[in-house]
């Protein structure tokens, strides 16, 4: 749910969202015009057990939904883990997607919105053919900046978690990584 308080704490609008599935919202972020972005996950009513999807809702001042999109395959698990309001009022949700060449690993997603809602562009990212997870975005100057960790089970049960910095331009170009 999400819940506007004014500066004296008092209530001044509610809103959640009504679904018989399962939902976990993630993270959020108020624009320019107070209008809140929310993601998360949705599992719908797959018989699957591992299946969740990206969701991701744009509400206005008044927590009118203005859209509402879902972003996910059947039997896969995909979850976000940040939003990015870029300057022109697009929104970039990054999180990680099942990689079916790999079964059961993860790859490092950007998902483009329009400020509209549409979906403007999706990257996928794989980096070490093992289990990756974006932890966060960040846009400045014409790039994304991306920070995750990626694990090598190749040495035994002892799981070693492989930090991992990188940069792309504006269209998802591999620019450089940062070490």
């Amino acid at each position: 749910f999400i819940a506007r308080f004014n500066t004296s704490f008092d209530l001044l609008s509610y809103w959640e969202l009504d679904t018989t599935a399962h939902i976990a919202i993630y993270d959020f972020i108020i624009d320019d015009n107070d209008n809140v972005i929310i993601t998360g996950v949705i599992k719908p009513n797959y018989t699957s057990t591992i299946s969740t999807n990206i969701f991701t809702v744009k509400l206005d001042q008044l927590n009118n939904i203005q859209w509402i999109e879902n972003y996910g395959s059947i039997g896969f698990p995909e979850s976000p883990v940040d939003i990015v309001e870029l300057p022109n009022g697009d929104i970039v949700i990054g999180g990680r997607k099942n990689n079916p060449a790999y079964w059961h690993t993860y790859d490092y997603v950007l998902l483009k919105y329009s400020s509209a809602g549409a979906v403007k562009s999706f990257f996928q990212m794989q980096v070490a053919n093992k289990d990756e997870y974006l932890m966060n975005v960040r846009y400045l100057d014409d790039k994304f900046f991306i920070a995750g960790v990626y694990e090598d089970s190749t040495i035994g049960n002892n799981q070693l978690h492989n930090l991992h910095f990188c940069v792309l331009d504006s269209v998802y170009n591999y620019v450089e990584d940062i070490r």
